[in-house]
Protein backbone atom coordinates (compact mmCIF):
# COMPACT_ATOMS: atom_id res chain seq x y z
CA UNK A 1 0.00 0.00 0.00
CA UNK A 2 1.30 3.40 -0.95
CA UNK A 3 -0.12 6.54 0.59
CA UNK A 4 -0.40 9.63 -1.54
CA UNK A 5 -2.46 11.56 -4.01
CA UNK A 6 -2.99 10.21 -7.50
CA UNK A 7 -2.02 13.58 -8.95
CA UNK A 8 1.48 13.18 -7.48
CA UNK A 9 2.03 9.41 -7.55
CA UNK A 10 1.06 9.12 -11.22
CA UNK A 11 4.12 11.22 -12.15
CA UNK A 12 6.48 8.92 -10.21
CA UNK A 13 8.27 6.61 -12.71
CA UNK A 14 7.84 3.71 -10.26
CA UNK A 15 4.06 3.83 -10.73
CA UNK A 16 3.40 5.58 -14.04
CA UNK A 17 2.02 3.24 -16.71
CA UNK A 18 3.15 0.26 -14.64
CA UNK A 19 0.01 -1.66 -13.70
CA UNK A 20 -1.99 -4.17 -15.76
CA UNK A 21 -5.22 -3.37 -13.92
CA UNK A 22 -6.16 -0.18 -12.09
CA UNK A 23 -9.33 -0.34 -9.97
CA UNK A 24 -11.33 2.45 -8.38
CA UNK A 25 -14.55 2.60 -6.42
CA UNK A 26 -16.70 5.70 -5.88
CA UNK A 27 -13.81 8.07 -6.47
CA UNK A 28 -15.45 10.76 -8.61
CA UNK A 29 -17.30 11.33 -11.86
CA UNK A 30 -15.91 9.39 -14.83
CA UNK A 31 -14.33 12.43 -16.49
CA UNK A 32 -12.28 12.99 -13.33
CA UNK A 33 -11.64 9.30 -12.60
CA UNK A 34 -10.01 8.57 -15.94
CA UNK A 35 -7.51 11.39 -15.49
CA UNK A 36 -6.56 9.94 -12.10
CA UNK A 37 -6.60 6.24 -13.12
CA UNK A 38 -5.27 5.88 -16.66
CA UNK A 39 -1.78 7.32 -15.98
CA UNK A 40 -1.13 4.31 -13.70
CA UNK A 41 -2.23 1.78 -16.32
CA UNK A 42 0.22 0.33 -18.85
CA UNK A 43 -0.64 0.22 -22.55
CA UNK A 44 -2.62 -2.99 -23.06
CA UNK A 45 -3.95 -2.92 -19.50
CA UNK A 46 -7.37 -1.84 -18.24
CA UNK A 47 -8.86 0.62 -15.81
CA UNK A 48 -11.95 -0.66 -13.99
CA UNK A 49 -14.30 1.78 -12.27
CA UNK A 50 -17.09 0.66 -9.95
CA UNK A 51 -20.02 2.97 -10.64
CA UNK A 52 -23.77 3.16 -10.12
CA UNK A 53 -26.76 3.48 -12.42
CA UNK A 54 -25.42 6.74 -13.89
CA UNK A 55 -22.42 4.96 -15.41
CA UNK A 56 -23.80 5.30 -18.94
CA UNK A 57 -24.38 9.07 -18.94
CA UNK A 58 -21.10 9.68 -17.08
CA UNK A 59 -19.25 7.57 -19.62
CA UNK A 60 -20.76 9.54 -22.50
CA UNK A 61 -19.63 12.78 -20.86
CA UNK A 62 -16.13 11.34 -20.28
CA UNK A 63 -15.35 10.25 -23.86
CA UNK A 64 -13.08 13.25 -24.45
CA UNK A 65 -11.22 12.68 -21.17
CA UNK A 66 -10.76 9.00 -22.00
CA UNK A 67 -9.29 9.81 -25.40
CA UNK A 68 -7.04 12.56 -23.97
CA UNK A 69 -5.54 10.21 -21.36
CA UNK A 70 -4.88 7.25 -23.66
CA UNK A 71 -8.01 5.18 -23.15
CA UNK A 72 -9.93 3.22 -25.73
CA UNK A 73 -13.60 2.35 -26.08
CA UNK A 74 -15.10 1.58 -22.68
CA UNK A 75 -17.56 -1.19 -21.90
CA UNK A 76 -20.13 -1.23 -19.10
CA UNK A 77 -21.05 -4.43 -17.24
CA UNK A 78 -23.88 -4.91 -14.74
CA UNK A 79 -22.73 -6.29 -11.41
CA UNK A 80 -24.59 -9.38 -10.27
CA UNK A 81 -24.45 -11.36 -7.05
CA UNK A 82 -23.46 -15.04 -6.84
CA UNK A 83 -26.95 -16.13 -7.96
CA UNK A 84 -26.87 -13.93 -11.06
CA UNK A 85 -29.24 -11.30 -9.65
CA UNK A 86 -28.38 -7.67 -10.45
CA UNK A 87 -26.69 -5.98 -7.48
CA UNK A 88 -28.65 -2.74 -6.90
CA UNK A 89 -27.69 -1.05 -10.14
CA UNK A 90 -23.94 -1.30 -9.70
CA UNK A 91 -21.88 -1.20 -12.89
CA UNK A 92 -18.26 -1.89 -13.79
CA UNK A 93 -16.83 0.42 -16.42
CA UNK A 94 -13.83 -1.21 -18.12
CA UNK A 95 -11.56 1.08 -20.11
CA UNK A 96 -8.70 -0.40 -22.15
CA UNK A 97 -5.45 1.56 -22.22
CA UNK A 98 -4.59 1.94 -25.90
CA UNK A 99 -2.03 4.76 -25.90
CA UNK A 100 0.42 6.33 -23.46
CA UNK A 101 -0.97 9.08 -21.24
CA UNK A 102 0.56 12.47 -22.05
CA UNK A 103 2.94 13.67 -19.31
CA UNK A 104 0.70 16.64 -18.48
CA UNK A 105 -1.88 14.26 -16.94
CA UNK A 106 -2.93 14.10 -14.26
CA UNK A 107 -2.90 17.80 -13.64
CA UNK A 108 -1.87 19.20 -10.27
CA UNK A 109 -3.73 18.40 -7.05
CA UNK A 110 -7.42 19.28 -7.02
CA UNK A 111 -7.63 20.45 -10.64
CA UNK A 112 -9.09 17.24 -12.16
CA UNK A 113 -12.10 17.48 -9.84
CA UNK A 114 -12.55 21.24 -10.21
CA UNK A 115 -12.09 21.37 -14.00
CA UNK A 116 -12.71 17.91 -15.50
CA UNK A 117 -11.40 17.30 -19.02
Amino acid sequence: VVGGRSESLAHDPAYREFFDIVVSRALARMDTMVELMLPFCRKGGVAVAYKGRRAGPELTAAKGAIAATGGGEARVFEVTDATGVEDSGARLVVIPKTDPTPERYPRREGIPGKRPL
